[in-house]
This record gives C-alpha cells, structure tokens and sequence, in this order.
C-alpha cells in the first residue's frame, strides 16, 4: 500500500482529484485542503462532499491539522504557498517523495521570470496608468516573493515536477535550484468532461468569445484593439466573472463599450454551465490571448465545438497545442480577416485522441507512479 498526502490550496476540481485518486486500489490518500479557499471555490455539494470524506481535513492559518499514525511515501503539494510548504516540512519524512503539481499561476512569478512579461503592448499600459501594475504583482505573487527563500529551499528538495504542460518545464528549469525530472499526473479532468455532451456551435454563429477571465493576464486591451482594427460587425462576448480585479474588470468594460457600443456583452456573474454553453454555441471566434497557460478546458471545449481558435503564439498552450497537431491559429499572425471570414468547415474537433483531456488516467497515476519508485 502506498500512502499519499495531497496538499492543496483550491484547483476547483477538488472533487475530482479525490474522487480519481480514491478509486486506484494499493493508495492510500490524505488530504488537506485550505478552508477558507475550498468553500469559496467549490460548489455547496461539492464542498459538502469533501466535508463527509474521512480522509479529508482542512488547514488555515492560524492552526493546522495534526495527522497521526501515517507515515507517506509521498507528498503532492498542488500550487505552491508558504503554508503548504510548512505542512510539507511538518509530514515528510526522511523517506518520503515531494512532488511538485504544478497549476501553472505560481510559475509566472519572480521565481521563475519577470512577471511582467505576461502582458501585452496595450494590457501593460493600461496597467501602468492604472498604477494596479505593482498591485496586481503585490496580490497575485505576494505569499511567494515573501517567502522566496523557503520556495527556492522546497524547489531544491523537490523529487518530482508534473507541470500542466509538459512544456512548462522549459519556464520551471530557469529555476537553476531545480533539478527534479518531469512526471505526468492528471487532475480528474475526464471525470468532468465524461459527464458533458459537446454540442456543434450553431451553423450561424458569428460572434467573438474574449476569455477566459477577468485577469489582466488576458490581455483584453490588446484583442479589443485588433477586433476593432479589423472593423469586424458582431458581438464580442468577454467573461468577467473569475480572477476578478476590480478596477481592472470597470476599466475593461468602459474600453469595450467604446470600441464596440452595443455589440459589446461583458459578463459579470457566472454563467451556469448550461449558460455559458449556449453562449459560446453563438461564436464562431474563440480569442485566448494568453502569455501564460491558462482556461485549457475551455479552449479544448471551443476546439470541439467547431470554433477558430486563436492564441497568443508565444503562449506554453499554444506551442504545445500546435505540436499536438490540434486546428488552432495565431493570434498576432493569423487573424486577419481572411482568415476570421473563411468558414469553419475545416476546423475538426481533433481532441478526442489527445493526449491532454481524453486518456486513462487511472493508468497515468499508476504509470507516474511506478516511473517514480524506479527512478
């Protein structure tokens, strides 16, 4: 039996890294959550969920929980903060493995590169007139640039590293203290998806999805420009509804009714599932013009569907994406309106194979699994 202690903040897919991880005979799983992000995070049933699980506790910051009698041969720290690396130090053993899951947020900080180099041309102006440039750095990477030395000491002793992109490494190695091999470990993505019909977007769809939050890492300014250059006649629908920074989210609404009036439609609540289906089967454009990895279950979902998708080419989803052979474009050399007026004919839904959102991944735990007992 392999005895595992999972330590997460929140991924907002809580229910199914523990539902996933439970079903594999020969582990046994601890988890520790934090409790005040589990609830904001997750939905009534699925926090009720993780409440009635006897293998699951939950930690704060003014105490933690005491976990007695189990010694772990690993520990997977999920994200990375100063309270999960004290409750890494506090369970591991001189025996035990530390696998780093990374989300792929903690990667764009000073830990690893200029956190600034995640916004575009327009974002990083609007930014620096706004003066959020050093709030949105303050509040986004505090917990980790105030701990820097703890983070560099934890990412030095990390056995393993299972970014989302297996091409995030290339970002994780400029980190010179690391010297972990990459490892592949799933997050229950297929436990959410196995359970969605994937509907066709209507064949009259003309409108523009801009995602996928309310994040300046979205650089929204940068894509309301070019849309508008283009002088393109449709609804242009902007989900402002996650990651949200006030200040940024009003300026960002002023900017778009002024470049497109009417035909702009923020959406400042979250949209259910069904909502934010319907809404997305009316666009034949997807725009993710990320820097930094980001909503890759809703630009799998918008591939699918038959929609042209653009990103930022210089993006670690782009890059990896286009090398998995995926129908994707991009974003600072492709959209033009040729291309953006072609139809969708020859857009296939080229997901069903991959190697991202659809495979086994009870084997892919099992598989990382013996990988890291041989190593």
């Amino acid at each position: 039996m392999i005895n595992i202690l999972h330590i997460l903040k929140s991924t907002k897919r809580d229910k199914n890294i523990v539902s996933l991880y439970d079903s594999i005979e020969g582990i046994n799983n601890s988890y520790l959550f934090d409790r005040n992000l589990v609830h904001q995070k997750n939905s009534e049933n699925d926090y009720h969920f993780l409440k009635q699980k006897e293998n699951v506790s939950f930690y704060d910051n003014s105490k933690d929980i005491i976990l007695t009698n189990i010694s772990f041969d690993y520990i997977f720290v999920y994200a990375l903060s100063a309270h999960q690396i004290r409750l890494c130090e506090k369970y591991k053993s001189s025996n035990t493995k530390i696998v780093w899951v990374s989300l792929g947020g903690e990667l764009y900080s000073n830990l690893f590169m200029n956190v600034n180099d995640i916004y575009q041309k327009e974002t990083l102006v609007a930014l620096k007139s706004l003066n959020l440039l050093r709030s949105t750095f303050r509040e986004v990477f505090y917990k980790i640039i105030k701990t820097n030395s703890s983070a560099n000491r934890f990412l030095k002793n990390v056995d393993f590293v299972s970014p989302r992109l297996e091409n995030e490494m290339e970002i994780i190695k400029k980190n010179k203290k690391i010297a972990a091999p990459y490892i592949r470990l799933p997050l229950g993505d297929n436990i959410e998806r196995s359970q969605e019909k994937i509907n066709k977007i209507d064949s009259a769809a003309s409108e523009v999805y801009v995602g996928p939050s309310a994040a300046p890492s979205s650089n929204h300014l940068d894509v309301f420009k070019k849309i508008f250059d283009l002088k393109l006649n449709t609804k242009v629908n902007v989900t402002l509804s996650y990651k949200i920074k006030k200040d940024y989210q009003e300026y960002i609404i002023k900017k778009g009714y002024e470049y497109f009036g009417d035909n702009f439609t923020p959406q400042t609540s979250f949209y259910s599932k069904n909502e934010f289906d319907a809404m997305l089967n009316n666009c034949k454009i997807a725009i993710f013009n990320n820097e930094r990895q980001e909503g890759l279950l809703t630009i799998a979902n918008c591939i699918e569907k038959g929609m042209k998708v653009f990103l930022s080419e210089t993006s670690p989803s782009y890059k990896y994406l286009q090398k998995a052979g995926y129908n994707i474009f991009s974003f600072q050399n492709e959209f033009n309106y040729a291309i953006v007026n072609e139809t969708n004919d020859d857009i296939k839904a080229n997901i069903d194979n991959d190697s991202i959102f659809f495979f086994d991944e009870r084997k892919a735990i099992r598989d990382a699994l013996h990988k890291m007992e041989k190593l």
